[in-house]
Formats: C-alpha cells, structure tokens, sequence
C-alpha cells in the first residue's frame, strides 16, 4: 500500500510542498518515485510573521489541495518552519556527559531566548565530540510550543501525523552540498527583502534579514555595508574567518550584491544557489523550481544521506510512544485480570455450590444429631416411665395388703409423689394400725388429715402421706 509523505515550508505568502508517494518495501523514499513540487498561494492575513492567524481558511486550502490531488487517508508529514519562529545557534563546549547535556542545552536555550520551559519545543544534535579534547559541539533549536501547536491542530484537521518539525534553513546546506568545516556565505534577494547566511559547514552560524529602505538611492551599497559589518563581527569573534563561496539566489541584486563582496576580498568565487546530489530524475523539479524547491528538497537530501537533524517533535513522539507502551502494558494486564477472571469464574462457582451443599449438610447434621439426641432423651425418659408406671401399681398393690381388718378404701390416689388414701373403719384403733403400717413401709409423715364419724358408728378417714416413697423406690431400683 502506498503511503504519502508531505514536506511542507511555511512562508507568510505561500506554502512549498515536496510530495512523495512511497511504496510498501521501498526502503529509500528517493528510490523509485519521482517527486512532485507544489506551490499554494496564501491569502493575505492567514500567516502573518509565521504566525497562523486564520486557521480556518489555512485547513479549508488543505482540505482543496488533498482533493485535487486525490490523496486519501493519513499522511506523514514533515514540517519546515520560518526562521523567525525559532532559534537555532552552534556552540562549541567542554566536554558534558550524556545525564547532563539536556539540562545544559536548557540553560543555553535561556540564556538566548526567553521562552518559559512550559512553552517550550527544542532538541539539539552533535556535530563533534571529543573528550579527549575536551570539546562537545552541537547544534542546539528551539521554537515556542503554543506557536508551532497552533499548525499541529489544524494539520490534525485534515489527518496529517507530524513526524519531524525542523526550522527551513537548517536543510539549506544539504540542499547547497556545502563542505564540511568551510565556511559560505549564501544571499537571496526577494520582495525587496535580503536574506544573509553564513554557513560553517552545512550548519547556519549567521541569519539575518535586510528590508530595503524606500528611501535609499542605491540599495545594494546599503546592503553591502550591513553584510561587511555581519562579515567584520564574525571575524572578530572568530580569528579564522575564510569565505570560500558566496551563493546567490533570487532576484538579479542578489548576483551583483554578491560580486561586489567577492571583489571586495571577502571570498574566492561566487556560484549560483543549485540543488546538489540529486537523482538524474529530479533534474527537471530542481531546475523548474531552482529557489523554491531548495530548502524542501535539502531536507530530503538529509534524510536519504541518513545525516542526524534538528526535531522539535522528537520529545513530543517518545512521550506518545511511551504513553502508547503504557496503555498497551494496562491493556495486556486487563486482558490477564479478565482472562484469569473468565478461567477462575467456573471453579469459583463450582466452589460455591460445593460450599452451599457443606453448608446444608453442616445444618442437616446439627438437626440430626439434635434430633437423635432428643430422640434419645425421649426414648429414656418412656423407658423409665413405663418402668416407674409398673412400680408405683406394684407399690400401691402392696399398700392395699397393709390394710388392717375392719378398714375398707373407697379411694387410693397418686398424685406428683403424694398418696392419698380415703375409707372407712369401724375402730379408731384399726386406723392407727393403718397408720404405723404406712410409716413402717417408708412413707414419711402420714397424716390424717380428715374424719368424722356416720351414723352407723363407723369412722370416715383421709389419709395423706409425703414423697419419702420416691427415695426408697429409686433406692430399691
């Protein structure tokens, strides 16, 4: 499946698009694909100084241009801000170690531009590292966040995934094919704006811009004075200043400009701004675009060269790579919690039916043996009733063969441990006869508790004894 990659340069007039397509496989994005150069004219007020001012009309612009171009889906995006958006400075340090470097670019980066570390977007790369030498030079840029966020959003909007933010010039000199550790001076006339670079190497040293005073008769002596003086403080703060070529671009100013500062002694030779190191099948991009293309096409050079550069986004995408590794780590985890949940549910459930079952037969078996033991106590307490049923009518037969001659019972009553016997006799001393009869068989107390005498001159009595009875016949049994 073919992927599209946009190299965008912003520009407060126009935006400058590389467009490349590349294909599954395809390992150089130069390899095989021949690359598209397109221009879209902004409308006044939409980027102003390099700042988006109208976000609308900036997506709706992108939103026609993807139509037109029939380009469907994400696209990666590499994106080239103004100069004046950022910063980007050289410094040549003693050695840091590695723990140390970022919060010594911070410090650097402080001391140059005030920019709060909340808003801030830098990165910085090594250009040499000696320790030996004691020398660490690197290349440090910086943008504002809430700036470059503002072109983020909007690119969001049409479904671009940013993957690198660099500032425009710092592909300049891979455009230009410059030699390392020489230094050039590259000069670009448009809209009567003068642009001045100076390069160490493929790294901007110098940026500065010159707007042409309406009032000047001669523009190029003017700008000819401040380059000398741009010339004169670089040498100063570096002893070995030795201009090898000046480049120029632009408007026709730009080669005379650079001609007068040739003869002036300040360089070798003069050559045109060309792309270098370019495939025979961008040839006809480079030459139908030769100041436009330039940055947009260097920094393409770089990535193909696999030179290390400037990211402002490089931050951004390991926090999102390491947020992304933290949700796929929470997700993998709560997929094992609800994996392990599914595989344990059936034998947690099976536990609890198995559970429930000991339960029911725990308060089964309590019932049983409370049921048992009562069955038990039951079982007793009938034994010893009817064993002390068929004693107390063995004991009240014998009370009955106590009864002396002349004494007659019309009642014998057992009643809880009390006997009370009720009868007739004909002599007082029969019934005391009764009486020690009862007390010698182990009935305590006996007592008469009633009588009177009937009309036939016989006695009616009531006797009644204790319970001293039960302790004998327990005894006896």
């Amino acid at each position: 499946m073919a992927r599209i990659i946009l190299t965008i340069e912003i520009s407060d007039r126009e935006l400058r698009i590389l467009r490349l397509t590349r294909k599954s496989g395809v390992k150089q994005i130069l390899a095989r694909e021949i690359p598209v150069f397109d221009i879209i004219a902004l409308p006044s007020g939409v980027i102003e100084q390099g700042v988006l001012k109208n976000r609308e009309v900036f997506v709706r612009l992108w939103q026609n241009y993807l139509a037109e171009q029939k380009i469907i889906g994400a696209t990666a995006v590499n994106f080239l801000f103004p100069y004046q958006l950022g910063f980007m400075r050289t410094y040549r340090l003693p050695w840091i170690s590695k723990t140390e470097r970022l919060s010594a670019v911070g410090f650097l980066i402080v001391e140059e531009v005030p920019i709060p570390g909340s808003d801030l977007l830098s990165d910085y790369i090594i250009l040499e590292a000696n320790r030996s030498n004691n020398l660490l030079h690197i290349l440090v840029g910086a943008a504002r966040k809430s700036i470059i966020q503002a072109y983020i959003e909007a690119f969001s909007e049409v479904d671009f995934e940013v993957r690198a933010i660099d500032c425009a010039l710092s592909a300049l000199g891979y455009a230009l094919n410059l030699e390392n550790n020489e230094e050039s001076l590259f000069l670009q006339i448009e809209n009567q704006t003068l642009q001045l670079i100076l390069f160490n190497g493929i790294v901007p040293e110098i940026v500065r811009f010159f707007h042409l005073d309406s009032s000047a008769v001669l523009p190029e002596e003017e700008w000819e004075r401040e380059i000398q003086k741009v010339l004169l403080y670089y040498g100063n703060q570096n002893s070995a200043l030795s201009l090898r070529k000046i480049y120029f671009a632009g408007e026709r100013a730009a080669e005379d400009l650079a001609e007068r500062i040739c003869l002036a002694g300040w360089a070798a030779q003069i050559q045109p701004a060309v792309t270098g190191k370019v495939p025979d099948y961008w040839q006809q991009l480079c030459s139908q675009w030769p100041d436009k293309s330039k940055i947009v096409t260097g920094y393409i050079l770089r990535i193909r060269q696999k030179v290390p550069g400037i990211n402002l986004w490089r931050q951004q995408k390991a926090k999102k790579r390491r947020s992304f590794s933290y949700r796929i780590i929470f997700t993998l985890c709560a997929l094992s919690l609800l994996i392990g949940f599914i595989a344990l549910f059936p034998l947690q459930l099976k536990k609890n039916q198995l559970q429930n079952e000991v339960d029911k037969l725990r308060i089964q078996g309590s019932e049983s043996l409370a049921l048992s033991s009562q069955l038990e106590n039951l079982d007793q307490a009938w034994s010893e009733a009817r064993e002390y049923q068929l004693y107390v009518g063995e004991y009240l037969v014998e009370i009955q063969r106590l009864l002396p001659l002349g004494v007659e019972l019309s009642n014998l009553e057992y009643k809880e441990g009390s006997l009370s016997l009720q009868g007739t006799t004909a002599r007082a001393d029969q019934l005391e006869k009764l009486l020690a009869a009862l007390k010698s068989k182990g009935l305590e107390h006996p007592v008469l508790s009633a009588y009177q005498q009937t009309e036939q001159s016989s006695l009616e009595f009531v006797i009644k004894t204790g319970t001293a009875y039960q302790a004998q016949a327990v005894s006896n049994r």
